[in-house]
């Protein structure tokens, strides 16, 4: 038999290869009169495939063996009925979390590879298992497809297989793109994934959960069919930024998704084509001040929501006439590069509910300080990044308008004794049940800041006697003592670290907790337990 040809990549032509893929030059012979050397080289590739022949025999007879092997010691299907072991099948499925983006990075939309491949291996271990792994279509209700321009035909026909062993149970689709680039060589691919996406349009009115990180030409093509998805519950789209006007997610319709959980990165508002009466859960990225008071208003059940790069209104944006109460949002997360941009939100709110919020990195404490007074919001966790320089005493009077804060975390900010001493105004634990409005932050547990230190380290120690923190974190940027240099605070910091308080004090390269151990020459309790220990068995 001789070699196998094979397309030079070079320039195209046909060369004969050897059996392990190597090239081999013509004889200078000529065919009819080869050398020694070739003859037996001939006489040595027949022998290789002769042998690759009775090898793949073997292993599909291996094959055969083992599936029968596991058929026969199938620990399930002796003890347990089909109904049972298909439950044990759906168990083998990871938990999907959806997680699509950190930032907006497309890269990031990663479906772990069990989720697609745990059906096939199960499928895989012997012919009960495989019959009832294709009768179990839950099993192959989520679909992951990681689209390639080269392998579009294979991918077509394994998304078409997965349909069809799905049956008519909801499905979560998993799709994404992340080659594809405005202007790049792989733009011209787009056209090839029409099939697939035309293949997952037809079974639209059983999506339930929907994850994209495609290019817009395909977001734009999502839906179009005559079958409304009406079941859909989870929307999470990362786009490139600044996508071309006409780009929509589902078309318009009589009937638009009512999803419960929307993810948005990239796409305009306006682009985003669905009932939002339903919504719940709102995570927004590149969304503009005008934009996000229409959110507000139009998803009356929104209980969470997200909004990162909030942008400032465009120049034709009028102010409302009157405020948006939005009775249900419990949790409020604001991200934004464009200080200018909160006032006009903050100001056209009024959210009474509001329990927890995050605010910042270039946060301005006026227009919170209007947001949270207006609301009389039940504020029982805040996480405040602030713009610039803060005044510790307007900081103390916006924050004596939340008294239920439980737990207060601080972006970067000048930490001096008087605003440590105010956290410490607190009475002792036996008087809690008569509270009163004087009282600073009677509830709070938790307390973490990110500060330069302006303080001496005296008063660490004095939050504590006076009220019932249970956790303390400093993180001193700008800090370059390894240890605390004061010893008497040193010690009455680590007595009530062996006491139980979760108290984590971090220099820029340092923890300074464990330094002052060190330095100090005071071993953690469990040590000094173990040494104990260790001296009553030599006893």
């Amino acid at each position: 038999m001789w070699p196998s040809s094979s397309p030079c990549a070079g320039c195209g032509r046909l060369s004969q290869v050897d059996s392990i893929g190597r090239p081999l030059p013509p004889c200078p012979l000529g065919d009819d009169a080869r050398c020694s050397p070739c003859v037996d080289l001939i006489a040595l590739e027949e022998k290789i495939h002769k042998a690759k022949k009775v090898l793949d025999g073997l292993i599909e007879e291996h094959r055969a063996l083992r599936s029968e092997v596991n058929e026969i010691h199938d620990p399930l299907f002796k003890k347990l009925p089909p109904e049972l072991v298909s439950r044990v099948f759906l168990a083998c499925l990871p938990e999907n979390k959806n997680n699509l983006r950190k930032a907006g990075n497309l890269d990031s939309l990663v479906l772990p590879i069990r989720q697609s491949s745990a059906p096939l291996l199960l499928a895989s271990i012997c012919k009960r298992w495989r019959q009832l792994a294709l009768a179990t279509p839950q099993l192959w209700s989520s679909i992951l497809v990681q689209l390639r321009p080269e392998n579009v035909p294979y991918q077509t026909k394994v998304v078409e297989q997965w349909l069809s062993r799905s049956g008519c149970v909801p499905l979560s689709l998993h799709i994404f793109y992340s080659e594809w680039r405005p202007g790049s060589v792989h733009a011209t691919s787009i056209d090839s994934f029409i099939p697939i996406i035309d293949l997952l349009n037809q079974h639209s009115d059983r999506w339930q959960d929907l994850v994209l990180a495609l290019p817009h030409p395909l977001i734009s093509r999502l839906g179009r069919s005559s079958q409304a998805a009406t079941r859909l519950n989870t929307v999470r789209v990362a786009l490139h930024r600044n996508a071309p006007v006409g780009t929509h997610l589902f078309p318009v319709s009589d009937v638009l998704p009512a999803p419960a959980v929307v993810d948005i990165m990239g796409l305009p508002f306006s682009s985003v084509n669905i009932s939002w009466r339903l919504v719940t859960s709102v995570k927004f990225g590149w969304i503009n001040v005008a934009e996000c008071l229409a959110l507000f208003q139009q998803a009356p059940q929104m209980t969470s929501c997200a909004i990162e790069f909030l942008e400032e209104a465009p120049s034709d944006f009028v102010t409302l006439p009157q405020h948006i109460v939005h009775w249900h949002l419990h949790s409020l997360t604001i991200d934004t590069s464009s200080p200018a941009s909160m006032g006009p939100l903050f100001y056209s709110l009024i959210l009474p509910s509001l329990k927890e919020l995050v605010y910042g990195p270039y946060g301005r404490l006026e227009s919170l300080h209007s947001l949270v007074s207006r609301s009389s919001c039940p504020l029982t966790k805040l996480n405040l990044t602030l713009n610039g320089a803060c005044n510790w005493t307007n900081l103390a009077d916006f924050l004596h308008q939340t008294p239920m804060l439980e737990s207060l975390s601080f972006g970067t900010i000048r930490l001096n004794d008087d605003l440590l001493h105010l956290f410490a105004s607190a009475p002792t634990t036996d008087t809690q049940d008569d509270l009163s409005g004087d009282i600073f932050l009677p509830h709070l547990q938790e307390l973490a800041i990110q500060c330069r230190r302006d303080f001496s380290w005296a008063s660490i120690p004095k939050l504590f006697p006076r009220r019932p923190l249970k956790s303390l974190s400093l993180d001193i940027s700008g800090d370059y003592d390894a240890v605390i240099d004061d010893k008497e605070s040193a010690n009455h910091i680590l007595d009530l670290v062996d006491g139980g308080v979760n108290i984590a004090i971090k220099g820029i390269s340092h923890d300074l907790i464990r330094e002052a151990r060190r330095h100090y020459a005071r071993p953690t309790v469990l040590s000094s337990l173990e040494g104990s220990l260790d001296g009553f068995g030599e006893r």
